[in-house]
């Protein structure tokens, strides 16, 4: 028998979604997979795994893995921290993709590239990020109109929500919807209806994509919301009152130490509130009635200060000063004043030197 060669055929690398698109809440987790065949035997040495957020604009990095190594640094800045690669199913065929703490705008396409010895391939994997208008905020309101309220329901949420109000009688109304896009891309609606404050009637108002719903019962709601008006009016005047009073009696004390020569003390009290770096404030503010004398300790200590800053300062050569001149009475003290120093109740015109006389050479 003759045998001829025959050509090897390589099986090229394919790879399939484990589910073609995710849906995921605000701030939960999600792990999308993707898996490949053949299996390598080398799987950790030959695998290239790499994962992108496309759209038609722009496209995003979350996660890239090159022959075992991850490759954090090209990694897109919306994703670090958030995005790693469930390595222990490698050996499986799977490239597992976690991301965590998810936000609005990890809203999109992911796209898994898998590159092996037997090829490259890739799959597009849809991910739905949303956030259940589960909170629903509801307000009453008085207006101009005599016996007519507001009835307010707020909520946030994505994506947006339609917003139905019924009565008791499940007749739908018509309402007033505004919506406001947040920093985080959630939509923040506030819907409201105008009802006659003496009407009996319940009033539904319900987001329609999540089914939360918030329920006003008239006129019971409103005597309610007086109740707890009532006692947030309480409380706040009740505070006021303690702080005013509080006031008053330190105004009180300051007083009655001022009256009773504590009044330099409030320096101190000056001091402990706004510390000094310079020594000298702490010291001449701590003053107390034994020490009569304060000014003076005071004055010593500034001068000591001001001595040692001069001693500091280079020195400089003293001036030459005139001779004093000394001045002699005349024999029977006719021509001399009764003191030399000034405020001794002496004269006080300064001395005539023709009228003394010198001592004897």
């Amino acid at each position: 028998m003759k045998w001829t060669k025959q050509p090897c055929l390589q099986v090229l690398l394919t790879t399939t979604a484990e589910r073609t698109s995710y849906k995921a809440e605000l701030e939960g987790d999600v792990v999308m997979g993707c898996r490949f065949f053949p299996l390598s035997q080398h799987p950790y040495e030959d695998l290239t795994v790499s994962w992108h957020w496309i759209s038609p604009a722009r496209s995003r990095e979350v996660y890239r893995m090159d022959r075992g190594q991850e490759q954090a640094s090209f990694r897109h800045p919306d994703f670090q921290g958030r995005a790693r690669l469930l390595t222990e199913q490698i050996k499986d065929g799977w490239a597992k993709l976690q991301v965590t703490r998810l936000r609005i705008n990890d809203t999109g396409t992911y796209q898994c590239i898998i590159g092996t010895t037997n090829g490259a391939h890739y799959k597009d994997i849809k991910l739905s990020v949303t956030a259940p208008f589960k909170t629903v905020t509801k307000n009453i309101f008085k207006t101009a109109k005599e016996g007519e309220l507001v009835l307010t329901c707020q909520s946030e949420g994505y994506p947006k929500s339609t917003v139905t109000w019924e009565d008791n009688h499940q007749r739908e109304l018509n309402a007033s919807t505004t919506v406001v896009l947040t920093e985080d891309r959630l939509f923040r609606i506030t819907t409201q209806i105008r009802v006659a404050s003496s009407q009996k009637n319940n009033y539904t108002c319900s987001f329609n994509s999540s089914g939360s719903s918030t329920s006003f019962l008239i006129p019971e709601d409103t005597q309610l919301q007086k109740g707890n008006q009532h006692k947030v009016d309480v409380i706040s005047a009740a505070v006021g009152a303690i702080i005013r009073i509080a006031l008053i009696g330190f105004i009180i004390v300051l007083i009655y130490l001022h009256q009773k020569g504590f009044g330099k003390n409030m320096f101190a009290v000056i001091r402990d509130m706004f510390p000094s770096s310079s020594p000298t404030v702490p010291k001449l503010l701590d003053w107390n009635p034994e020490r009569p004398h304060l000014e003076e300790e005071a004055t010593k200590l500034h001068e000591g200060e001001l001595g040692a800053a001069r001693q500091q300062r280079p020195q400089q050569a003293p001036q030459q000063q005139e001779p004093s001149r000394q001045y002699y009475c005349d024999e029977d003290w006719s021509e001399c004043p009764m003191s030399l120093e000034p405020g001794d109740g002496g004269k006080t015109e300064p001395l005539n030197p023709a009228k003394g006389r010198q001592p004897p050479e």
